[in-house]
């Protein structure tokens, strides 16, 4: 685990290099060239949060800064720069952290939106927190998504997430399930798959330092109270 201090300092910087860069070019008309700057920059602000949440501390401050900055600058871009859609600005990640702190999203997304099978997985779940899941259309996307070997601890996880829902809401017991998932969060740190992919996902050796939001999502969504550090303390569903 590294220095979560450290690392909220270093995430900062890179925060105010894109940004500064992302105005200027804004200022010249270089609009793709700001569209993938505003892009990056909402991660920055989730990933200190996530470094704040580990640490048992309100992250939301972090979150909405990003959310703002996503939702100031994504619907513009994305109307200027048609190349850079939501796959791009990665909606639906900003749509989970909204789901977190019970703000509403600027973007209706649709599963079709996403151009990686994981990110429409997302959708999906985010459709079910919402209590709006197109089962069949869910349930066909994660069979074709596990079918690359690559993608199984991913697709175990996203599996894991709708049987937490599907048990809390049939009223079965949730906490083997539970605990299955903490596991699973852990193999990402040792896994090919999550170790290749956003810093936000807890890939590689930030695991320890990161925690599973969607998880978080899942378990506001149930209102789980047990002392897993994936659970979401600061709001109610």
């Amino acid at each position: 685990m590294g220095n979560s201090k450290d690392l909220l300092a270093l995430n900062q910087q890179f925060f105010d290099l894109d940004l500064r860069g992302a105005e200027k070019q804004l200022a010249r008309g270089e609009a793709w060239g700001a569209a993938r700057n505003y892009a990056r920059l909402p991660h920055y602000r989730f990933y200190s949060a996530l470094l704040l949440w580990r640490r048992g501390e309100d992250p939301r401050g972090y979150i909405e800064q990003g959310l703002r900055v996503l939702e100031d600058h994504a619907p513009s871009l994305m109307d200027e720069v048609p190349e850079m859609g939501p796959s791009n600005f990665h909606l639906e990640v900003g749509a989970v952290f909204a789901f977190l702190i019970g703000r509403p999203y600027f973007h209706d997304l649709r599963p079709e939106d996403i151009g990686y099978p994981d990110g429409r997985l997302t959708v999906h779940l985010l459709q079910a927190l919402n209590e709006r899941l197109d089962r069949p259309a869910m349930e066909a996307e994660l069979e074709a998504f596990e079918r690359n070997k690559r993608h199984a601890l991913a697709a175990k996880t996203y599996g894991n997430y709708f049987d937490i829902l599907d048990a809390a809401a049939e009223d079965r017991p949730v906490d083997d399930l539970i605990r299955q998932a903490g596991r699973f969060y852990d193999m990402r740190a040792k896994n090919a798959f999550y170790s290749g992919g956003p810093k936000l996902e807890g890939g590689g050796p930030g695991n320890g330092d990161l925690i599973d939001y969607r998880l978080g999502a899942v378990l506001k969504c149930i209102g789980y109270r047990g002392d897993l550090v994936h659970a979401w303390r600061w709001g109610e569903a």
